[in-house]
């Protein structure tokens, strides 16, 4: 957010999020606050991400790695991983992930 002023008015701009931090958004939760994303922690110690449930790539995520659920299907989520150079988005199995 940025605060400027012309004369007598003054003026805000705000930057539209598509997510939260992942800080963020688990300290929301902790709270009770729910902001329409729904992170998840990898619960097992590899999970093959794949392009389409059972067509495997040659990623995986590992126990501790945090996703967001776009889409849930047949015992599959859609998910989305925010890495250190890139943001991966492919399907896990939905057992793989803790809170299910």
């Amino acid at each position: 957010m940025n605060l400027y002023s012309s004369g007598r008015q003054q003026y805000v701009t705000y930057k539209k999020l598509d997510r939260l931090p992942q800080d963020l958004q688990k300290y929301l939760e902790e709270q009770g606050i729910h902001v329409g994303f729904s992170y998840k922690e990898i619960s097992c110690e590899k999970a093959i991400i794949h392009s389409f449930p059972n067509i495997p790539t040659g990623m995986y995520l590992i126990k501790g790695d945090m996703v967001i659920v776009l889409e849930e299907r047949e015992g599959w989520l859609k998910i989305e991983y925010e890495g250190k150079k890139k943001v991966v988005t492919g399907w896990i199995k939905k057992e793989e992930v803790g809170g299910e």
